[in-house]
């Protein structure tokens, strides 16, 4: 069975420090796990069976990194220093997102981003020898 890219890349633009997601093999489907609400009934569905393989985690998705690489890739100049002050100290992720309003950048953020997971999804279907379309 061949992954949907398209559907792969969403589920991993899902996953936070409480979300973990798995992809079923047989059925195509994903299902999701966090603290707070469980997508499946943990009773039915072992994890660990080989139908099931973990998404890519929110740490090894890194977010703040692609907000730092999208930030070096920026022409040298003010919009670059602004956006690199923005991910110093607390608050980074707010600070750079409230820049990329300020300086209109916002729909060259998230077309960075797209590209970013979409790279992410087929690293992670080559590492787990899926086929994708």
């Amino acid at each position: 069975m061949e992954i949907k890219l398209a559907a792969l890349v969403e589920a991993i633009s899902l996953m936070d420090d409480e979300t973990t997601g798995f992809y079923n093999r047989v059925t195509g489907e994903f299902n999701y796990i966090n603290d707070y609400v469980d997508d499946v009934d943990a009773g039915m569905i072992d994890f660990d069976d080989d139908r099931y393989l973990r998404l890519p985690t929110a740490y090894e998705i890194d977010d703040y990194q692609i907000m730092q690489a999208y930030t070096e890739r920026l022409p040298a100049g003010k919009d670059q220093r602004q956006l690199a002050e923005s991910l110093r100290g607390r608050g980074a992720f707010h600070h750079f997102r409230e820049t990329l309003i300020r300086l209109d950048l916002e729909q060259a953020w998230y077309a960075f981003q797209d590209q970013a997971y979409r790279q992410i999804a087929i690293d992670w279907c080559h590492e787990n020898g899926l086929t994708y379309k």
